[in-house]
């Protein structure tokens, strides 16, 4: 916590006039407290684009994950798991029906992309 009354009145100015008050300071006191500031803000700056970004691609995860066709998440998840995969764990992985994940396994099962190794046990070929 600060403590110095110019850091509270440096909060309130915007980034131009602390620049000018950095570049023509009356005081070394009020650059170094200008400096301070703008390194501060510009901290700042960075952590919220930092956190944008992170928004912004979570988003395009979740965005692509949607347009993923049931047959690619079957895929997905058992070549991602690299074992073998009970029908119950799969749908609790995926939060896909009951009835449209038995469905999606066995279609790709006689396709071939995957192997029924049991009654109810899958893995990646």
């Amino acid at each position: 916590m600060r403590n110095d009354t110019t850091d509270e009145y440096y909060g309130t100015l915007t980034i131009e006039e602390l620049e000018d008050i950095f570049a023509n300071p009356r005081t070394a006191k009020e650059k170094k407290a200008a400096r301070t500031e703008l390194k501060e803000r510009e901290a700042q700056i960075l952590l919220e684009k930092e956190e944008l970004k992170k928004k912004e691609a979570r988003e395009a995860i979740k965005e692509e994950e949607k347009k993923e066709t049931k047959k690619a998440q079957v895929l997905r998840v058992l070549d991602k798991i690299n074992r073998e995969m009970s029908t119950k764990e799969f749908i609790a992985r995926t939060g896909m029906n009951k009835n449209t994940a038995r469905r999606e396994l066995g279609q790709a099962v006689k396709r071939g992309d995957i192997v029924r190794v049991r009654r109810g046990v899958y893995r990646f070929k």
